[in-house]
C-alpha cells in the first residue's frame, strides 16, 4: 500500500516498509517540487476533497502525519512553506488532522504515538476515536486553545516538545 508522507519522512518509512511513497526527497526532480507544492497547498487548505483528491491521484492508501505539520513555526519548518506562521487556523486539514477531527471524512486514524498519526484515506462513515489512542500533550486540543496568545502556545510547545522527546 502506498502512502504519502513528509519528504524528509518518506525515505525513513520505506526503508521499514518497503512500502511505495508518493513523495521522495530527490527534490531537483520537478515532478516532485510540483507534487510536494499541491501535497503542502491541501494540507493547509480547509478543503479536505483536495488532501483526499491529492491522496487518490497519487494511489496513496496511507496519510503518515506528523506533528512537525503542525507545531514548528520556524523558517524551516512546513507550516513556514505552507504560509501557515505564526498562526495556524484550527480549521485547517493540518489542525483538523493533528487533533483527529470527528469531522474528517476521508481520513480515519489507525494509529498514532508521539510523534506520528498513521491515517487510512478513504470514504469511512466511522466515527473517529481518538481515545483509542494513549494520551499525548502534544496532540491535547486543550493546550492549544485559541485564548492563548501566541508566546503563551510557543512556550507550551516547548515543554511538551522537550518532555515527549526524553528518552523512555
Amino acid at each position: 500500500d502506498a502512502f504519502v508522507a513528509r519528504i524528509s519522512v518518506s525515505p525513513m518509512i520505506l526503508l521499514n516498509t518497503h512500502c511505495p511513497q508518493v513523495l521522495h526527497p530527490k527534490f531537483e526532480n520537478l515532478a516532485i517540487r510540483k507534487k510536494y507544492k499541491e501535497f503542502i497547498t491541501s494540507i493547509y487548505s480547509q478543503d479536505e476533497q483536495a488532501l483526499y483528491n491529492f491522496c487518490k491521484r497519487n494511489n496513496a492508501q496511507y496519510l503518515i502525519y506528523d506533528w512537525a505539520f503542525f507545531i514548528p513555526d520556524d523558517k524551516d519548518s512546513v507550516r513556514y512553506v505552507g504560509g501557515k506562521v505564526p498562526f495556524i487556523s484550527q480549521e485547517t486539514i493540518a489542525a483538523r488532522l493533528h487533533f483527529c477531527d470527528s469531522r474528517l471524512r476521508y481520513f480515519k486514524p489507525v494509529y498514532r504515538n508521539s510523534s506520528f498519526i498513521v491515517f487510512k484515506v478513504g470514504e469511512s462513515e466511522e466515527e473517529v476515536t481518538p481515545s483509542l489512542f494513549a494520551y499525548s500533550p502534544v496532540y491535547d486540543p486543550a493546550l492549544f486553545l485559541k485564548k492563548t496568545t501566541y508566546i503563551e502556545i510557543h512556550a507550551r510547545v516547548m515543554m511538551i516538545l522537550f518532555f515527549t522527546m526524553q528518552p523512555q
